[in-house]
Parts: C-alpha cells; sequence; structure tokens
C-alpha cells in the first residue's frame, strides 16, 4: 500500500520548485509545513530519492548548535552530493560557514537540493538561525547558485511566522502546506466506504502512517484488535506528537487533555485542568496558535456572547487518542488490550455521534458548492446558553455571523447505529430551526444519517455516508 496516495498535488509542486530551478539557473527557497506526523519528511525524502538530483537531508534535533553542526556535516558526508568530502575532519563555527561550503558545487545541469528537516528546533540555540538562511540565501543563492533550499517544520506558528512581513524570510520563501490526508484518501487507503471508512477516519485521522497499518477492507474493531499494542504507531505517534509540543505537566498539556476528554466550554476546561482563568487563557491561545484545537461559536444572523465559545480538537485521531488511548495507556503496555477495546466499544456510538459533526461540516461545505445552495461557504452549528435549541448545521454566506442578514440551510446530523432519519428527527429540525437568526422561509431543511432516510421527508439535501466522502474526491 503506497503511504504517498493523495500526494500528487505535492509531488507535483515540488517538481515545478526544482524545475525552476534548472531552468532559471538560479536558487528557490521553500518553507514546508504541516502537522507533526503527517508525513512531510518521509514525502520530501521520497521525492528527493526519486528526482535523482545531488542532495542533503538533514534533520534538526534540539541539540547544542556546536552539535548540530557535526551533524550537519555527518549528514553531507553520507549524502550523494560532489563536495561532500570537502567536509571531512571540518568544525564549523556557523551555519553560513557550513551552508556555504556546501552549496559552492552547484551547477545548472547539476542543482542541489538542501532540506533542513525540524527547522524551528535550530531556534532553540540559535535564536537568529533565519537571519542567517536570509545572509546566505541573498548573498549566494537569489540570482547566484541553483539551490533549491527547503526548509520543513512541524511547528505550524512558527513555520508561518517565518514568512511573515516583519521576519529576515519576508518575501523571499514559497509556501507549501502538507495537509493530513482526506475522508476520501484514507477511503482508499483502507479499502472502506461509507460509514466504515468515516470510522477509520475518525480513529487514525489523515496520518498516512496509520492508515498504512490497516488490512484492506477490514473494519475498525479488527484494525484496533490488532493495533492495540504498546509499540504500534496507533499508540505511540500521539504520544510523539505531544511530547514534542508540550510536556506532560505544562498548563497547555493539561488543558488539551481536559478539553480531548470532552470538556467544550472555558469554565469547564479551566475545572477540568485545575489551572486559573489567566492560565487557561494563555494555554488555549498558544493551543489555537500551534493549531492543536479550533474554535466554535454560534452560527446566525446575530453574533454570539462570548461566553458560548466551544473549543474542540482539531484533528481527528489525537482526539481519539485523547479519549481513549491516553487513558488506557498502562493498560495496553502491560498486555491487557482488551481492556482498551472493551472502553472503545461502550463509549463508541456516543463518542462518534460527536466527533463526525466538525467533518460533516466541512463535508457540507464543499458539496453544497455546485448546488443551490452555494452561498453556503460557511457550515458551523448553532446553539444557546442552555443548549435549547441546538441546530448541528447552519450555513451562511460570511463566518462572521454579524455579517450575515439570513441563513441560508440548517440542518441534522442523525448518526446512529439504528433507526433512519425520520418524520420525528425533521420534526424536531423543523422546530429548532426556526429558532436560529437569520432563519427565513427560504432557508433550506438538510440531513445527514448514517442509517438512512425515510421516504418523502421534504429535505433540500439528504445526506449519507457515501455523500461526505465523495464531498473529498
Amino acid at each position: 500500500m503506497s503511504i504517498f496516495v493523495g500526494r500528487g498535488t505535492e509531488l507535483a509542486y515540488l517538481n515545478g520548485r526544482l524545475k525552476d530551478v534548472q531552468s532559471s539557473g538560479t536558487g528557490r527557497l521553500l518553507s514546508i509545513r504541516g502537522r507533526r506526523r503527517v508525513g512531510k519528511s518521509r514525502l520530501v525524502a521520497h521525492w528527493c530519492d526519486a528526482v535523482g538530483a545531488q542532495y542533503v537531508f538533514f534533520e534538526a534535533s534540539r541539540a547544542p548548535r556546536a552539535d548540530e553542526l557535526r551533524l550537519f556535516a555527518d549528514a553531507v558526508l553520507k549524502s550523494n552530493v560532489q563536495s561532500a568530502s570537502s567536509f571531512l575532519g571540518v568544525a564549523f563555527d556557523t551555519w553560513e560557514s557550513a551552508l556555504s561550503l556546501l552549496i559552492r558545487d552547484a551547477t545548472p545541469d547539476k542543482p542541489m537540493i538542501v532540506v533542513l528537516d525540524e527547522f524551528p528546533y535550530l531556534f532553540n540555540h540559535t535564536p537568529h538561525i533565519d537571519a542567517t538562511i536570509q545572509t546566505v540565501w541573498d548573498r549566494l543563492i537569489d540570482g547566484k547558485a541553483p539551490v533549491l533550499l527547503m526548509l520543513v517544520g512541524s511547528d505550524l506558528h512558527m513555520m508561518e511566522m517565518l514568512t511573515q512581513y516583519d521576519r529576515p524570510l519576508y518575501g523571499r520563501a514559497d509556501e507549501m502546506r502538507v495537509q493530513p490526508l482526506s475522508p476520501a484518501e484514507i477511503a482508499h487507503m483502507t479499502g472502506l466506504s461509507g460509514a466504515a471508512a468515516l470510522d477509520a477516519y475518525l480513529t487514525c485521522g489523515g496520518f498516512p502512517a496509520l492508515a498504512e497499518r490497516w488490512q484492506p477492507g477490514e473494519d475498525m474493531w479488527s484494525y484496533l484488535e490488532r493495533e492495540l499494542t504498546a509499540t504500534s504507531a496507533l499508540l505511540v505517534n500521539g504520544e510523539r506528537m505531544l511530547t514534542a509540543e508540550f510536556p506532560s505537566t505544562a498548563s497547555p498539556r493539561l488543558i488539551l487533555d481536559a478539553i480531548g476528554h470532552g470538556e467544550m466550554t472555558f469554565t469547564n476546561i479551566s475545572r477540568a485542568a485545575g489551572i486559573n482563568q489567566a492560565g487557561t487563557h494563555e494555554s488555549l491561545k498558544m493551543l489555537l496558535e500551534k493549531q492543536v484545537i479550533g474554535v466554535m461559536r454560534p452560527m446566525g444572523a446575530v453574533a454570539g456572547s462570548s461566553n458560548l465559545t466551544r473549543y474542540f480538537v482539531a484533528d481527528s485521531y489525537l482526539r481519539f487518542w485523547l479519549y481513549f488511548l491516553q487513558r488506557y495507556f498502562s493498560e495496553i503496555e502491560r498486555g491487557r488490550p482488551d481492556i482498551a477495546l472493551e472502553a472503545i466499544r461502550a463509549a463508541w456510538t456516543s463518542y462518534r455521534g460527536t466527533a463526525i459533526e466538525p467533518i460533516v461540516r466541512a463535508s457540507v461545505e464543499r458539496l453544497v458548492l455546485g448546488t443551490s445552495l452555494k452561498n453556503a461557504r460557511y457550515v458551523g452549528s448553532y446553539w444557546t446558553r442552555t443548549n435549547q435549541p441546538q441546530v448541528d448545521l447552519v450555513g451562511a454566506k460570511f463566518p462572521d455571523s454579524s455579517k450575515n442578514k439570513r441563513v441560508e440551510l440548517v440542518g441534522s446530523i442523525k448518526w446512529r447505529d439504528n433507526g433512519v432519519f425520520d418524520r420525528s428527527d425533521f420534526g424536531v429540525l423543523q422546530r429548532d430551526g426556526t429558532q436560529v437568526p437569520g432563519f427565513d422561509g427560504s432557508t433550506a431543511l438538510i440531513g445527514v444519517s448514517r442509517m438512512g432516510f425515510a421516504s418523502d421527508l421534504p429535505l433540500a439535501l439528504a445526506l449519507g455516508p457515501d455523500d461526505l466522502i465523495t464531498a473529498w474526491q
């Protein structure tokens, strides 16, 4: 099973940047970012091997600068670049000197690729590394040397900051983001369709390294029975992702744990984490900057009060890991995965009903583009302080509720194991939907159901699992 399913766009983009270097004889600087464990490094390394150019792939490690430079020299010595031997026995004092020596032999017929992976780690002991890269770029590469310099990183906030207007690399770098695979791509990798494919997505998210462990066509329970081991990627990837970003006792990690266990409001999150309001504010800000969590506010023509804000774990796999696997880590490590599996079985239907909602909202946004509901460009939810009413889907033209004079659609999600979306469900949608600010006589009613629909329901759209998968194709 190929781990590069769905990566055609990224591979084509990298090919294009290398062709730019080859045709112009001058350098290109590329910033590549994506969530940790999403497959950036494997993608770039595979591409470097495939294109046949001379290249160096170096992964930073948070080591002191002298050690990082020594490791960089070792990476050059193990590479296929022509100038590799000139690094033998050389101790570098600066990144400028190491990079300057490396790129001197790049020629138009033999361009060079230089990959600095986990680039944000270099800031630990070289705070102005981006300024150094700017100096090397301006003095030696831009308009002078056929070098494709690639800066790769998982800290999304820091990687985005690299190219902002007040940073040294502003205006110099192209940017590429490696996204998690879509539900349709996970369906392709796992050989599943419909509801089973969405179960797989709720379990492993869009992470290729997890999906490639799926035996073609097997259901989620068979996958979990095999993968709930102390050494499986399903178990250890979540811990590695979080350990790389947050110490286990740090406030952001405690806040994330509270959200992962189902708390959604500021007050409940703060109470569950045992952190005061000021600490909770700072931790939520950090988690939002790193795009580990997302934030929702009621969607409607009237902006919701700030105390109606809800938070959720942004990634399906990490949400599953925090809710289930972290809780039963010790049981799995001591050889009792059956305890974890039993807990997942007992809570799965309830958990899935909530976890599927962000995927449904994103899918509906895509599905309505070619329909009469195309003005529903942003799909959220609506709720009040008492959750009466609570409407699963609300679509409007603008993300800022205060700009919407009306809502384009309201909808209900019924993701249960048994029973179709019936007239009773439709009646509740009619009743609650009319209470959404901006609802009028032309607002469409839509339904989303795992098990299908009763006949003759006057819904503008009736969507099932296969429709949600199709949205991503």
